[in-house]
Parts: structure tokens; sequence; C-alpha cells
């Protein structure tokens, strides 16, 4: 993982409205945890980490300084993340408190490019090789099987015909 080493650059994170309105969140969290889930988004979207909240690349915070951060009681972040954990949606270590799959949730915004309108078709990167374009799309096939229970149907389809459209697969 790269470190950052001028502080955080990343000014919002995404957020899928259909899933956080409507999904697996809403039945598996009370409020009170998913305003802790969405505060931890938050500190690992500002963290000079991406995807990690920690005070430095090597130094986490204690929970006792995160509850202090968030306001809110260190019984209630002690419960939520207990329950993330088992949920698979973080993991913790000597580093700090990691945001499973962060990499395709919050994908670097700042290299990507803004996605074509629909109706429109995308142009397969010129600075790629057609092999290197192949294992592109491999991969973000890849990432959406891995996502695509927590995306509704439509944006599942969507995603499929963008990924078939920009490598142009059959």
């Amino acid at each position: 993982m790269k470190e950052k080493t001028f502080g955080p650059s990343r000014t919002w994170i995404k957020l899928y409205t259909t899933e956080c309105l409507r999904g697996s969140i809403r039945d598996e969290l009370t409020v009170e945890e998913r305003s802790v889930w969405f505060d931890l988004l938050l500190m690992a979207g500002d963290s000079r980490v991406d995807g990690i909240i920690c005070a430095t690349a090597r130094k986490p915070y204690t929970h006792r300084r995160i509850s202090q951060m968030l306001d809110i009681p260190l019984a209630l972040l002690t419960r939520s993340l207990a329950k993330f954990t088992e949920q698979g949606k973080i993991t913790e270590d000597a580093a700090g408190i990691h945001i499973t799959k962060w990499h395709i949730y919050q994908a670097d915004y700042r290299s990507r490019k803004k996605a074509p309108e629909e109706g429109t078709e995308p142009e397969p990167s010129k600075e790629l090789s057609p092999k290197s374009l192949e294992k592109q799309a491999a991969r973000d096939a890849k990432d959406l099987h891995s996502i695509r229970d927590q995306l509704s149907p439509e944006r599942v389809a969507a995603a499929e015909d963008y990924i078939k459209r920009r490598y142009q697969l059959k």
C-alpha cells in the first residue's frame, strides 16, 4: 500500500445511495452503529493512508482516542468494532483499523476518468497494450463480482455493460 507523505488528499468518499438506504447495512446495524460505520468511513478517507484509520502510517489510534474524536461512548465504539469485524467490514492490526475492500468502493478518483454518459461508447486506453486491457477487464469483472450482492440488479447490469464496452469484449 502506498503511503502518503503530505496529509489527506481525499475530500469526499463514495457512498452508494440505494445500498445505504435499502441494503443490508440498514438491516444489520442499529442507527448508532450506522453512525459509527459512516464516521469510520470518513476517518479512513481522511487518513494519511487510504482506507486505514490511523494517526500515522505506523501508529494506530487507540479506541479511546477514536471515541473522543467521534464524540461517542467508548462502549458504543467497542461494540460496533466487534460487530464490524464479525461481519467482515473491518480488520484491525498494529497499523490501525482497515476498511475491508476500501480499494473497491473508494477507487482512487484522482486517477480515474469520468465515466461516459449513457449511450456513448467508452474509448479504450491508448496507453495500455491489448494484453494489459484484457488483464484490467478481468480485474474489473472480479471486483464487480465481489460486490455484486451489495448492488441493485440495475447497477450490476450497467457495470457489466460498461466493462464490455470499455474493453470491447464480446
